[in-house]
């Protein structure tokens, strides 16, 4: 996947969690990473948080977000 883009009147609707729950499920089976970068002031970045991605590096005005396999929901299970 390259990019992701949702026009503003279909933004809070779920789309994006479930289109990026869908990815990091296929990244799991897969046994890969998930890498992303955004701008820093985007508010999608609460979501990439709660599904478990983490900084990996800052950069100008983005950052590089990274997933490795544990969620968000297996953390707070535990």
């Amino acid at each position: 996947m390259i990019d992701i883009a949702l026009l503003p009147e279909q933004r809070g609707r779920g789309i994006g969690t479930v289109l990026l729950e869908q990815l990091v499920g296929e990244a799991r089976r897969a046994g890969k990473a998930v890498r992303l970068r955004v701008l820093r002031t985007n508010r999608a970045l609460s979501l990439y948080r709660r599904l478990g991605f983490r900084v990996a590096r800052e950069a100008d005005v983005y950052a590089e977000l990274e997933w490795h396999g544990v969620d968000a929901q297996a953390k707070t299970a535990s």
